[in-house]
């Protein structure tokens, strides 16, 4: 009885096709793309499922915001982005960051935004 089981465990890995290779390699490679933008864009993947869209959409465009344009925004700007992305990081905290707080930063964003539009021509 026993050796029958080792006989069925003592199967050879089928190996992969090399279409079935190719379309794993594309999938790694999306991913670490997909992984790489996220991080670049301030965006945690433990923390995707926690929190509203304009929080993701708010916490991108201060992350954006601070590393292209700091130059044009104030102390105060600066603390206002810089507290709403360490808020935006922690899950608990993330919750309680109400609509209302997003589309301040969405609209503080935008004006830095159009002014370094102005600033560049």
């Amino acid at each position: 009885m026993l050796s029958d089981i080792n006989t069925f465990m003592k199967y050879k890995k089928k190996k992969l096709t090399p279409k079935q290779y190719l379309i794993n390699r594309q999938s790694a490679k999306d991913t670490f793309a997909t992984q790489v933008w996220m991080h670049q864009n301030g965006v945690l993947l433990q923390n995707l499922e926690v929190g509203s869209v304009e929080v993701f959409q708010a916490a991108k465009l201060a992350n954006e915001v601070l590393r292209q344009y700091g130059y044009l925004i104030g102390a105060e700007q600066a603390k206002l982005l810089i507290s709403f992305l360490n808020k935006a990081q922690n899950p608990k905290a993330r919750i309680k960051i109400t609509q209302g707080q997003s589309y301040k930063i969405l609209n503080l964003t935008k004006k830095i935004k159009r002014l370094a539009g102005k600033v560049g021509k």
